[in-house]
């Protein structure tokens, strides 16, 4: 039985040889339905701004069709579908300013708890899982519960031992 070649941006099979996929893929059709799938996942800003930019298709406007589909260096969207659009874009970007602010929100007021502990001169304690050994924070390791039943670990997942870090001379870095 012959091999077929499925593509999924045509939802077409045909016999795989390289004449054929050469001259499917070179076709106006599976062009055409490739730059739909992919347009479909760009930013509804980007497209806005490039379809603002375009005067409107006379032949699109007059018949509702082009002869030049996708490829058409006019607009062929309505005022109803850039109207879409701009609301679209207006959602996305307060969406991401909200989170924007929630994640600076988040970092200063971990920033400022950080700064208020060293200035009061707390020492970080065991739930956050490290240990103070003369001033120098050191780590605590464990093993995760789904490995402690494992027999034999490989050395790279076996925790160091915890006095291991006391013999070491710290430098610092900068």
């Amino acid at each position: 039985m012959p091999r077929r070649y499925y593509c999924d941006f045509c939802d077409k099979s045909f016999a795989d040889n390289p004449v054929a996929r050469k001259n499917h893929m070179n076709g106006t059709t599976h062009q055409r339905n490739r730059k739909q799938h992919y347009d479909s996942f760009r930013d509804p800003e980007i497209l806005l701004f490039e379809e603002i930019n375009k005067k409107p298709c006379k032949h699109f406007l007059q018949s509702g069709t082009c002869t030049f589909f996708d490829s058409c260096r006019f607009s062929h969207l309505r005022e109803d579908e850039k109207e879409q659009l701009r609301t679209q874009a207006t959602e996305i970007k307060t969406k991401k300013y909200k989170r924007q602010d929630i994640k600076k929100d988040k970092n200063d007021e971990d920033l400022k708890t950080f700064l208020q502990k060293i200035e009061s001169g707390q020492k970080f304690d065991q739930k956050e899982g490290k240990n103070i050994h003369s001033g120098v924070v050191i780590p605590k390791y464990s093993i995760p519960t789904f490995l402690q039943t494992v027999a034999n670990l490989p050395p790279s997942l076996v925790p160091p031992p915890p006095d291991s870090f006391l013999d070491l001379e710290l430098k610092e870095w900068g």
